[in-house]
């Protein structure tokens, strides 16, 4: 009888102690997706930011290649102001490399 009891506490430790590993199983796995989102969450927003700031100088760039004289554009205001926009696309990817490391 007693190796009968003993068996059945035996059974019950090893029961709770795998509903005990399976609790902290969530609670790690809760914790990861709460920084992750964090984290995301702060990786979006700044891209965000960076691509307003491009559009930003994009439509400065349309405003300026837009009040040239005439409908001719001058290829040097051209060049500069494309020039201009590729430097912040550059910025751009750069800053989102360095997120992601």
């Amino acid at each position: 009888m007693s190796k009968d009891l003993n068996a059945v506490v035996h059974d019950d430790w090893d029961n709770r102690d795998m509903v005990d590993s399976i609790g902290l199983g969530i609670h790690q796995m809760t914790a990861f997706l709460s920084r992750f989102d964090a984290h995301t969450r702060q990786t979006l927003a700044m891209l965000d930011s960076k691509i307003s700031s491009i559009e930003r100088k994009l439509h400065l760039v349309e405003a300026r290649t837009g009040t040239i004289t005439g409908e001719r554009l001058h290829a040097s205001s051209v060049s500069a102001s494309a020039d201009m926009l590729v430097e912040s696309t550059e910025n751009l990817t750069a800053g989102v490399g360095e997120v992601g490391q």
